[in-house]
């Protein structure tokens, strides 16, 4: 194991430290720096052709670089709840944003927003459309190819089709998980467990709540989810209840799960971090076990063949993307003490 070593002066007294992880395994880097300093940033997705990096920063403003620049562009600002979509008529952005005249002077709360849909348009978004408009909903959920669109609502989830306008309400006190390949079925938490509730209204028990929280579909049969990821990096065969470690040998915990990569409906690899305790030790005295901001390591998984190999080291994962083609990683790093905020930018290896 590498060790990083150095010297505190104390008064008179030198005292040897020691930093190193809590088990052995070689350190891999996790990039260099594409944008610094960067706003912090909270939402981060790459265009489905993997050439652009779009992202949000906490005062709603959206940007975007290229691979090969390192100089962002405002795309537009004021907005919230980011997501980009592969269409039939290419890369579409979906947002929301408060509607003119609806937020509190006073206090900064919002009694209204309207969900925009805008294309990708070269370098620049297109004409923005309005979805929808709906009292108090903070984030949304857009089917795979931006066919439909889905938010919480005072009296369950509604959901509205991005061509016509025709809503409905679902039954369910939280947002779904996704749409089902069909963009009209919707997969998420009703009750205490998970199910599938079609068009109809119909509901299908597909995951119980004893499985825990389900992170992301890998893989569906027709409209119904086959395989999920659950806490500690499981993955759950639906049909037989059977579970499966991502990572076998490797312990990590129940926040693991940092995103799949590949098509939304056919994800081709997991990725999943390992965090690792430091220990400071002093020479002479017991190691001291530190875990306020661990060592973090991004493995990714073939989820066809299922081999598994470390890509990526950080000091802690604030937040990431993998492009859609797999070979490019962008973090998010700010660890609040030497780093200043800033995007960087890793090369991986194909799958």
């Amino acid at each position: 194991m590498s060790v990083l070593e150095f010297l505190v002066r104390s008064g008179a007294t030198l005292t040897a430290i020691s930093l190193s992880a809590c088990s052995p395994r070689a350190t891999v880097d996790a990039g260099s720096t594409w944008i610094a300093p960067a706003s912090p940033v909270a939402s981060m997705q790459w265009t489905s052709d993997s050439q652009t990096l779009l992202y949000t920063d906490y005062e709603g403003d959206l940007s975007a670089v290229d691979l090969g620049s390192r100089s962002p562009r405002k795309l537009t600002e004021g907005v919230g709840a980011v997501h980009l979509v592969k269409t039939s008529s290419g890369d579409v952005v979906f947002f929301l944003r408060p509607v003119a005249g609806s937020v509190d002077e006073v206090t900064g709360s919002v009694d209204e927003y309207e969900c925009v849909q805008t294309p990708l348009t070269g370098k620049v978004l297109g004409a923005s459309r309005i979805v929808a408009t709906a009292h108090a909903f903070s984030d949304i959920v857009v089917s795979a190819q931006g066919e439909a669109v889905a938010f919480l609502v005072e009296k369950g989830v509604m959901v509205v089709d991005v061509a016509t306008g025709d809503s409905r309400v679902v039954a369910m006190d939280v947002a779904p998980v996704a749409f089902a390949p069909n963009a009209s079925s919707l997969f998420g938490v009703m009750g205490p467990d998970y199910v599938v509730i079609e068009r109809d209204g119909k509901a299908t028990p597909a995951v119980e709540a004893a499985s825990g929280q389900v992170q992301a579909v890998t893989r569906w049969d027709a409209d119904f989810p086959r395989e999920v990821i659950v806490p500690d990096s499981d993955l759950l065969d639906v049909a037989t209840g059977e579970k499966r470690a991502l990572l076998p040998g490797i312990q990590t915990n129940a926040r693991s799960f940092a995103g799949v990569s590949g098509d939304a409906l056919r994800p081709a690899a997991a990725y999943v971090w390992q965090e690792e305790c430091l220990h400071y030790t002093h020479v002479g005295q017991p190691p001291i076990e530190v875990c306020g901001e661990p060592q973090a390591t991004l493995h990714r998984i073939d989820l066809e063949t299922q081999g598994a190999r470390p890509v990526a080291s950080m000091p802690e994962i604030r937040l990431l993307a993998v492009s859609p083609d797999g070979l490019q990683l962008a973090t998010f790093n700010d660890d609040g003490h030497t780093l200043k905020p800033q995007i960087d930018l890793k090369g991986l290896p194909p799958l």
